[in-house]
Formats: C-alpha cells, structure tokens, sequence
C-alpha cells in the first residue's frame, strides 16, 4: 500500500515538474518569440538542469508540439461538445462559431505566438504546421458529426456532408485569422457580425 502512494507522489511530482516546464517555455516563447529561446534558458527560469528537462521531453520541439496540442484541446473538446449538443442545426452552428471565436479572443496572445511560427522556417515551423493539419482535422471531424446528425435537414449524403464540413472549416479558418489580424492592430471586434458572416457563408455551401 505504501509502494502504492509513492508511486503516486511520484507521479504527480512529474506531472507538475512537466507543467512548470510548459508553462515556463510558453511565457519565453510568448516573450522573445520560438527560435530566441533555449532550453538552457527554459531550464534557468526554473532553477533547473538540462537534464531533468530532457527527462521530460526529447527536444525544444517537443515541447512546443505538447504546449500547442493542450492548448488547443480546449478548442477541439467545445468544438465536439457542441456538435453532440440536442439542438437545431442553426443553433449549434452559431455556437460553434461563437466558442471558436470566444477561443481565438480569449487565447490571442497564443494566437499570436501560434501565427509567428506558421510564418518561420525550421523544425518549429514544421512541429506548428503540423499541429495545425491535427486542429484542421479535428475540427472537420466535428462539423462533419455537426452536420451529418442533420443531414435530413441538409438535404445532402454522407460525402457531400464530407466535403461540406471541410469547406465550413476552411472558412472557419479565414475567419479566424482574419480575427487575430484584427486583434493585433487594436481594431474594434463585432462578434455578431463575425458571426452572422460564417453563418450566411454555411447557408448558401448548403443551398448549394
């Protein structure tokens, strides 16, 4: 019993060394941008060796990949919360957008960070490309269940319901960065209009 609670201390000691180390890094990167950063620098802020970080993690990139991936898990989780929602598909559409939206608002300076990488070039460029092909199809994942738990509604099957979600992600997408765009220079966000625009967008992909 007692191997048992130690195991747990353990565990839990890891568990929170890793999240010091997440967190660590994200208030780096955030600061002075992925590539100006060092593990050495990351390990500094915590008063700790090379060693224990690479007992966490097998590089830079990995932790950056961890960093985005749990960042945007909140993203994705609301994202299939909704499209599982008993609602009307207007209603759950709009609230897609909304949470998407309220998601890039509330988390803009990971946005931001998040943007900065797509535009470098290396190996955490590729890690952020390649986070970002996983939150494309996440997210297409869950329109796609959105939409095609209305197909009757919709009026279309299976693989036009596909390539509709896909669209809908696509425009997602524009909308979304057209938002971190908006709030890098300080501009003023209408939320409803943000949102109405998605919605008359998905009406006419799916009249179409």
């Amino acid at each position: 019993m007692v191997v048992h609670r130690e195991d747990y201390l353990v565990r839990a000691k890891t568990i929170d060394k890793r999240n010091q180390f997440l967190q660590a890094g994200k208030e780096l990167f955030f600061e002075k941008g992925y590539i100006s950063v060092s593990v050495k620098e990351i390990c500094d802020k915590l008063n700790t060796t090379t060693g224990s970080f690479y007992f966490m993690f097998s590089s830079k990139e990995k932790l950056l990949e961890e960093l985005l991936t749990e960042s945007l898990s909140e993203l994705w989780t609301t994202g299939e919360a909704v499209a599982k929602a008993k609602k009307d598909l207007k209603s759950k559409l709009g609230n897609y957008f909304e949470n998407a939206l309220d998601y890039v608002i509330r988390e803009v300076e990971l946005m931001k960070f998040y943007r900065s990488i797509l535009d470098e070039t290396g190996i955490g460029a590729k890690t952020a490309h390649d986070i970002r092909t996983l939150s494309l199809k996440k997210q297409e994942e869950n329109l796609y269940y959105l939409l095609n738990s209305h197909k009757e509604d919709i009026n279309h099957d299976s693989s036009r319901i596909k390539d509709l979600a896909k669209y809908t992600m696509l425009i997602l997408e524009y909308k979304q960065v057209e938002l971190i765009d908006k709030l890098i220079k300080n501009e003023k966000i209408d939320k409803t209009e943000e949102k109405e625009f998605l919605s008359k967008a998905i009406e006419g992909l799916i009249k179409a």
